[in-house]
């Protein structure tokens, strides 16, 4: 399914996928409730200290599956995992805040797609 983003006066292309997708309390969330936290975030504090961030589910035993965010952010940036949650629950449906935050590269293909089974294995 091709989705479209829009940032500024681009249109960017954004391909999401089955796996870009998770349920929580019976609800949808996408990769896309994020991206447009952080387009939408990337002035405020403490959001303009991330370059990158990715969200994958992962297995939670009483919700079924949970958000879990991989962040690169500056080497100089003071941001906490707490910074993260609180800004996203502040913006975000409360269940589609990230339950937990890495702090880390995040591993691409050679053409930029970010390689979410990686990611998968860091929290196994």
């Amino acid at each position: 399914m091709q989705l479209l983003s829009h940032d500024a006066d681009v249109t960017l292309p954004l391909l999401v996928t089955i796996d870009d997708e998770n349920f929580q309390q019976g609800e949808k969330v996408t990769e896309l409730d994020y991206e447009a936290l952080i387009n939408e975030g990337a002035l405020d504090e403490p959001l303009n200290d991330i370059e990158e961030i990715a969200v994958i589910a992962i297995p939670d035993e009483k919700w079924g599956e949970v958000p879990c965010a991989f962040v690169k952010s500056h080497d100089f940036s003071s941001l906490t995992e707490q910074d993260i949650i609180d800004y996203s629950r502040e913006y975000l449906a409360h269940f589609k805040a990230p339950k937990r935050i890495i702090f880390t590269s995040i591993p691409k293909t050679s053409t930029g797609k970010v390689q979410k089974f990686l990611l998968r294995d860091q929290v196994k």
